[in-house]
């Protein structure tokens, strides 16, 4: 190979090099946050398994608490209503949010 001629894997990372460089206000202005939130999962009792459901409010979005005492306020009272013997379980999850 001679010196003026490149490697494909090359020079295709030069050219997305070359797009980030110029892209990079774009993508240094964008700022990402991460918070953690709790769900509650209900383990729905099947024939011989468990089923994990993560539950949604009225609107259909997941159902998650800013902490983890009201997500294990309201599990214990999934719980205490539960007649069909499944339960409950509070989960902390992680989500990104851009700003």
């Amino acid at each position: 190979m001679a010196e003026t001629e490149q490697n494909p894997l090359t020079s295709g990372l030069i050219r997305v090099a070359s797009f980030l460089f110029s892209k990079s206000d774009i993508l240094l202005k964008t700022k990402t946050k991460y918070t953690m939130s709790y769900v509650i999962i209900k383990k729905v009792k099947m024939e011989n398994k468990e089923l994990p459901v993560i539950l949604l409010d009225t609107l259909g979005e997941i159902l998650s608490f800013e902490t983890e005492e009201m997500a294990t306020a309201y599990q214990e009272l999934f719980q205490i209503n539960s007649d069909s013997k499944h339960s409950y379980e509070v989960k902390h999850i992680y989500s990104m949010n851009e700003y």
